[in-house]
């Protein structure tokens, strides 16, 4: 009782030092409450100080006093750095199989309590071994395939590698183009044994002599996991349905329902020697009851391992899984001991995490593991709102209503939080992160001069052109002059091999995508200058919705759709869309998809107007500007976004989002896990730099500056690598450059600052308003029936949209 008194105290001290500390105008509106807003002012930092002082003597706050963990029991080394494939449990056990020191295919197998028994694979010329399981006596199955991967067949042998028996498996069965593999062994009475391989679409069955017993089909949609219930044989397909293997007739029955949640898939699904069922989620690993409840037997979020991907299970306490470290991106094999319990010294407060996406965000779900094990003070439980499906936001905003809303929001780029924007109910992270984000993040995510929501990845679509002819933003009048005096024409300006720029098409080798040059004077199949790509039209769409933007002025509640330049952008987009489009007037060229098979970069629906090309560019990790820099050579180009009045446009588009709701008890631990998300760790780890973009601008200019790109051709094949500056075998690139294997594209000051500044000052979006966009193009539509003439249309759109942002 004395703590809440002097908290109380304290805090009427402080709010009457912020409430004298402002000035008024006659209404009695505190004047720097835009110092707030924007964190240039005192305001900010006392209600910091008041934030903090109420997190402190807050008693009422939820802690939690010990954490469920699980104990790891590793494998040897080779196992846990294997590359090889990885497979699920047989009879109990373990099996991976990877490659010793001298790159000879071994197979492991691990028991329930750790222990590893390695044997080598014996090798035959010409044939790879897809699949690998020790049988109890300690001999070895191994199913072999040669190229085309049709010519296949199963041998056993002895512990001592003599062949016993071998079988030739069906003609039909391709071994490449594989769902999966998986195995289960069975004992007969009379200590014989027998073997169940799920190879592809097929299961076959043999005697321990190899003697094919039976062959049943699945479904081309069965998913690659062979269940062993109540000692019956089950599979399952994608649309969450089981069936039951009869072997003796070679057929498949239909049985009940799958028992999982309806958010997880069937791949989700275990069961036990006993017929229990579990799955796992992002969350942890759960036992089904028989009333279709489910009983947590190990939280990963509360566990010291991050990223389990659970392979199979010995028994409901017995898992096998593969731990990836997100952040140091590293993986190993571990059986998982799911019944120990450890209590933490320290008391830690709670901070709950609504989560409101379609599904768990795996950087964010790692973060947080990652989170509670370096934090003394915060703890993060997740509420998983996803899991109501299409009525997450209805969820959500019952438990607002009911006064249990979550501490923290996470949610998707595309739900609809309007709702929740100034209505007081979320917290304004602008004076505390607007200075932090890349200027055209902060301007995507601004809502009417608040910042209710902070992402901490993104990627971003835009134009890109030779910067003799885009050197700076693309202003519309300047992008309706590339395509005047080629409407109508229908014919081909003349184009020779040598002006033409690189085309590329994407081909598989190995299983792995990669890029291949194409000689378009000597491939009739390639797109080529004169050729009109059709497609998504993506870049079309993009035009469309940020030039949308020009016309309206949401902080001054104003819009210009009944002016001349709204005529003459739909105008121009409509001839654009529709002769240098659909009518293949031969105007309108294409390069088809440009990739790279190890960076998130590459462009397309690209329009290109005699020899000018605008590459719609996609810019999905930090590499994709060396990939832009090989695709242009030696030409100069420059990032010129979407044709716009404002100035340079881009679209971003972003994963999660997050938000602090106001009635939290703990602001100050909420701040402390999104500065995490937004630190050095998160934002340069890995994960993001690889796969996406950083959000802050120290993140983006260290991921520049600590990245080396290579590329090397072979054969006309392409391939680039990113590789970090301080990693330890820099050296062999460094020698393949001198033997002239390897081509770096060297990024430099100028072309760093390029980058920054592009990402800085340019004003991105993140969709144009879906009520707009509809007011305009159902008026449109009257336009284009021929109805009004387009001066009409535009003023009823004007009316239409100034009622609306008036409301």
């Amino acid at each position: 009782m004395k703590r809440n008194i002097i908290r109380n105290f304290l805090i009427t001290v402080m709010c009457l030092l912020l409430i004298c500390g402002c000035t008024t105008d006659p209404a009695g509106v505190p004047e720097d409450s835009a110092a707030q807003q924007n964190g240039d002012g005192i305001a900010a930092e006392q209600l910091r100080v008041i934030t903090e002082l109420v997190d402190r003597q807050d008693d009422e706050a939820e802690y939690i006093d010990s954490i469920r963990t699980y104990e790891v029991r590793y494998p040897e080394k080779e196992i846990q750095t294997g590359w090889g494939s990885e497979y699920g449990m047989s009879d109990g056990c373990c099996y991976i199989m990877t490659f010793d020191s001298q790159w000879n295919e071994v197979l492991h197998r691990i028991d329930g309590e750790g222990t590893v028994h390695t044997v080598p694979i014996p090798g035959i010329d010409g044939r790879e071994a897809k699949h690998a399981v020790l049988l109890p006596d300690d001999s070895l199955v191994v199913v072999y395939s040669a190229e085309p991967y049709t010519d296949g067949f199963v041998c056993r042998y002895d512990s001592a590698g003599v062949l016993i028996a071998e079988c030739a498996l069906p003609d039909d069965l391709n071994l490449r183009s594989t769902n999966g593999y998986d195995a289960e062994i069975e004992e007969n009475p009379d200590g014989t044994y027998r073997i169940y391989l799920y190879l592809n679409t097929v299961i076959v069955v043999f005697d321990e002599q190899m003697h094919l017993l039976h062959t049943v089909e699945l479904m081309d949609n069965a998913v690659p996991r062979l269940y062993r219930i109540n000692g019956s044989f089950h599979v399952g397909d994608y649309n969450d349905i089981l069936y039951e293997i009869d072997f003796a007739a070679g057929t498949l029955t239909e049985t009940d329902q799958n028992p999982l949640p309806p958010e997880l898939f069937l791949q989700n699904l275990y069961y036990d020697a006993d017929g229990r069922a579990y799955y796992d989620s992002a969350l942890g690993f759960f036992r089904v009851e028989e009333n279709g409840a489910a009983t947590t037997v190990a939280e990963w979020l509360r566990g010291p391992a991050t990223n389990v991907n659970v392979l199979d299970i010995a028994d409901g306490s017995t898992v096998y899984a593969k731990l990836g470290t997100l952040m140091d991106n590293t993986q190993e094999f571990v059986i998982i001991d799911c019944t120990k319990e450890q209590a933490l010294p320290e008391r830690r407060r709670v901070i709950r995490v609504g989560y409101l996406g379609v599904g768990l965000n795996s950087i964010l779900e790692q973060a947080i593991s990652a989170f509670n094990q370096e934090n003394s003070t915060y703890y993060i439980e997740l509420v998983n709102y996803s899991g109501a499906g299409d009525n997450r936001l209805t969820a959500l905003e019952e438990d607002l209503l009911a006064g249990k809303q979550p501490d923290m929001l996470f949610y998707s780029g595309y739900s609809d939080l309007d709702s929740l924007y100034n209505k007081g109910v979320l917290v304004d992270l602008l004076p505390f992160y607007g200075d932090r984000l890349l200027g055209g993040v902060k301007n995507a995510m601004m809502q009417d001069g608040h910042l209710w929501g902070v992402p901490f990845t993104m990627t971003v679509s835009t134009y890109s052109a030779l910067a003799s002819v885009a050197d700076g933003p693309l202003t519309p009048d300047a992008f309706y002059a590339l395509t005047e005096g080629l409407s109508g024409k229908g014919d081909t300006p003349e184009f020779s091999a040598e002006d033409a720029e690189p085309v590329y098409q994407i081909v598989m080798v190995g299983g792995q995508m990669v890029l291949q040059l194409v000689d378009p004077s000597s491939n009739d199949d390639m797109p080529f200058p004169g050729e009109v790509i059709t497609g998504s039209h993506d870049s079309i769409r993009y035009i469309y919705e940020n030039g949308l933007y020009d016309f309206v002025d949401y902080e001054n509640k104003t819009a210009t759709f009944d002016s001349p330049q709204f005529c003459a952008f739909i105008e121009n987009l409509k001839r654009i869309d529709e002769e240098f489009v659909h009518k293949n007037a031969g105007n309108l060229k294409g390069s088809g998809n440009f990739r790279y098979s190890t960076s998130s970069a590459y462009t397309r629906d690209n329009l290109l107007f005699g020899n000018l090309k605008l590459l719609h560019t996609y810019i999905g990790d930090v590499g994709a500007y060396a990939a832009l820099k090989h695709l242009y050579g030696d030409h100069a180009f420059t990032l010129c976004g979407y044709p716009s009045a404002r100035g340079c446009g881009a679209r971003i588009s972003t994963g999660s989002r997050m938000a602090i709701f106001a009635d939290s008890a703990v602001h100050g631990g909420c701040r402390a896990f999104l500065d995490y998300m937004l630190s050095e760790k998160i934002q340069n780890s890995d994960v993001i730099v690889t796969s996406s973009l950083p959000v802050t601008k120290e993140a983006l200019s260290r991921a520049i500056d600590e990245h080396r790109y290579y590329y090397y051709p072979s054969d006309g094949e392409l391939q680039l690598e990113a590789v970090d500056v301080s990693a330890e075998h820099l050296d062999i690139y460094d020698d393949a450059l001198e033997e002239g294997r390897y081509t770096e594209i060297v990024i430099t000051d100028e072309d760093k600052a390029a980058m920054m500044e592009f990402f800085d000052v340019c004003r991105m979006e993140t969709g144009f308003d879906p009520v707009v966009r509809q007011i305009v193009e159902e008026e449109l539509s009257f336009w284009n029936g021929g109805a009004r003439t387009l001066e009409e249309t535009a003023k009823i759109i004007q009316s239409r949209v100034w009622i609306y942002i008036n409301e």
